[in-house]
């Protein structure tokens, strides 16, 4: 009885019975894999579709991506202007209004145009070679 439910790998049998089973170590073998064939419900155009859709990352990516409505930000030297102009601005302004919070702003403005301008320095430096 026990070696006919160790051969078809029956659940009722516990650890005692198959150490007990008198065969020796190793005797107990998995059954033989069988080829699994795809059902025809994977076919379906859902299926299909949910499968090779864009994985999540680049749903995010898309949607995360910044979208440039005023084109000409993308000429050389206009972001960069305009990006100056603000830092101006706020500077005016905080002074007007001894404002804490515009004068930071204004600051973290003029630090990141001086680190492009560190970072432009560099890039020629290793152009020049």
């Amino acid at each position: 009885m026990v070696k006919a439910a160790v051969a078809g790998f029956s659940p009722n049998i516990g650890i005692e019975s198959i150490f007990s089973s008198g065969e020796g170590p190793g005797a107990a073998t998995l059954p033989g894999s069988t080829r699994v064939v795809p059902t025809d419900a994977m076919t379906s155009m859902e299926v299909l579709h949910e499968m090779y859709a864009p994985s999540w990352d680049r749903a995010m990516q898309n949607f995360l991506r910044p979208r440039i409505n005023a084109k000409e930000l993308l000429i050389p030297g206009v972001l960069a202007g305009r990006i100056r102009q603000a830092r101006n601005e706020l500077m005016e302004e905080a002074r007007k209004r001894k404002s804490k919070s515009l004068r930071g702003a204004a600051l973290l403005l003029e630090e990141d145009e001086e680190l492009k301008e560190l970072l432009d320095v560099y890039r020629n430096l290793l152009l020049q070679g």
